[in-house]
């Protein structure tokens, strides 16, 4: 996967592989989502369904906003700002609106540039579909205390009637995610370290107590210094390693 994002080297692809491994989406909701309407800053969280979007079996649910993707998703608006600026400067037609955009127009798949991707890597079989399984592989590989049940809800995927668990995830609150969000974070710095290309716009550093109390089995090289008010109680709060503070500053 590491190979994948380095040869992610258009901006276009790069922000759909940053995109489809924070929020673990299906290709076409990573495709569909705006930023300005699906990301609520207030909350630190967002929304995979988009205003007007007609329900499926393909469950959109709401998210908490990981570290990695927040970081991106603000040095993306400055640099779209920018672009668009000096293309009005120059009397330029400015692009079409939209994070992912190719040749001045609003991408519409990314299949074929993924299949190449993989071909070139020697990955048999990748597509743009493999970077949400990759993240539930890898998360259960890593953190035996996220659940199976949060994996699934993370994924979008239908919960069975009468589960007591699921009721309290319906209830809507994306932090309740929040333990699938710090396993995210982790497993994006685990891939950092072995990339060419930064994954996180600024150094992020976890917490040791907090990847401990979800179950991690291997650590970033980098961590914050453990302290007494980290553990899984603080991984239930809201706002687990202080995402609003820096958003806010």
């Amino acid at each position: 996967m590491a190979r994948v994002l380095d040869r992610c080297d258009k901006p276009h692809l790069f922000r759909f592989a940053i995109l489809s491994l924070t929020t673990w989406a299906r290709p076409q909701a990573v495709i569909d989502f705006d930023p300005a309407t699906q990301v609520d800053w207030r909350e630190v969280a967002i929304d995979l369904a988009p205003p007007g979007w007609v329900p499926t079996k393909k469950h959109r649910p709401r998210l908490p906003l990981t570290a990695c993707l927040a970081g991106w998703l603000q040095a993306w608006a400055k640099e779209d700002i920018t672009r668009d600026d000096a293309d009005r400067a120059r009397g330029i037609k400015v692009r079409e609106g939209g994070l992912l955009v190719y040749k001045r127009k609003r991408v519409a798949t990314v299949k074929q540039a993924m299949r190449r991707i993989g071909e070139e890597v020697g990955l048999e079989g990748f597509s743009q579909k493999r970077f949400r399984s990759f993240m539930a592989d890898q998360t259960r590989t890593l953190f035996r205390m996220v659940s199976r049940e949060q994996r699934s809800l993370m994924l979008g995927h239908a919960m069975k009637e009468g589960s007591e668990t699921t009721d309290y995830y319906e209830s809507g609150d994306p932090w309740a995610l929040t333990d699938v969000a710090l396993a995210t974070d982790c497993i994006i710095t685990l891939l950092g370290e072995r990339t060419a290309k930064p994954l996180f716009t600024a150094e992020t550093l976890l917490n040791r107590d907090q990847l401990a109390a979800i179950g991690a089995r291997q650590m970033p090289k980098k961590l914050e210094k453990s302290g007494k008010s980290g553990g899984r109680d603080r991984d239930r709060t809201c706002d687990p390693y202080h995402v609003k503070v820096v958003l806010f500053r």
